[in-house]
């Protein structure tokens, strides 16, 4: 007797908690939905971070152009300014 009532004890416990194993599977599961909406979410956010990677990439390397460009440009001035001191200076 006393066996019976433990393994009909048993039984219930074990029906119990198989039951609420499913019960939180189903609830934590993510839905169809759920899972595209985060990976959509996702590829935005790669997106985002890939343009914003380009546009700085861009940027340093018209910094670059700009600073190779503007080199040539120093000493044709430079010897521009220095070509009139030495006509300044034979006038003077």
């Amino acid at each position: 007797m006393y066996l019976m009532y433990v393994t009909w004890r048993l039984r219930e416990l074990l029906e119990s908690e198989k039951a609420q194993y499913v019960g939180e599977s189903v609830t934590t599961q993510e839905t169809a939905l759920e899972r595209q909406s985060r990976l959509r979410e996702r590829a935005r956010q790669l997106r985002e971070k890939r343009e914003a990677e380009r546009i700085a990439y861009v940027e340093e390397k018209y910094e670059q152009q700009f600073r190779c460009d503007g080199q040539h440009i120093r000493n044709s001035d430079n010897k521009q300014l220095s070509t009139f001191n030495r006509l300044c200076s034979f006038q003077c």
